[in-house]
């Protein structure tokens, strides 16, 4: 949690999915915090993959934690590849036996500027170039940029910008 407050509500928006850079399933995370320090909903993870080779890793997880109840189950996996040469790519898959809306949210750092028509991101060292598919034929990516709450360091809160990626339902 990056911030100790005296608001609960703000403590576990940085504790809960919303404060991650992570995966939200029909607008909610896979774990629900509770209280200031526990849980209604934990999800326990799976590193499945991580391999390093010469110019890199690539590193994947899994877990079933959207999955309610034994009538419904929905998996997530998030595979992330990085190349020496400055490449990185994040990708997301699931499978439900339902209808989903899916939203990949990620926080920049307040020194990152984004400028979505150019769909890039401006650091004072460099610029990076940024975007979305989905490998389906009946859905569609869409990226659209928020502000946040932001907590580099405990007890100091501020806001930063954060893109989002978002699938209609499929």
């Amino acid at each position: 949690v990056g911030s100790y407050t005296q608001s609960e509500q703000e403590r576990n928006q940085f504790r809960g999915a919303e404060g991650k850079n992570t995966i939200l399933v029909n607008g909610r995370g896979p774990s629900k915090p509770e209280g200031w320090f526990e849980w209604s909903r934990k999800t326990d993870c799976e590193l499945v993959l991580l391999k390093h080779f010469a110019d890199g890793f690539i590193a994947r997880g899994t877990h079933r934690g959207y999955t309610d109840d034994a009538d419904h189950y929905t998996s997530v996996q998030r595979e992330v590849i990085l190349l020496s040469e400055g490449i990185v790519a994040v990708v997301d898959r699931w499978d439900s036996d339902e209808e989903l809306a899916v939203e990949s949210r990620f926080t920049l750092h307040p020194e990152i500027n984004v400028d979505p028509a150019s769909q890039t991101l401006h650091h004072p060292d460099q610029v990076v170039y940024f975007s979305a598919a989905l490998l389906s034929d009946d859905a569609e990516a869409q990226i659209s940029h928020h502000v946040t709450g932001y907590s580099e360091n405990y007890g100091q809160t501020t806001t930063t910008a954060s893109l989002a990626v978002t699938s209609n339902r499929c």
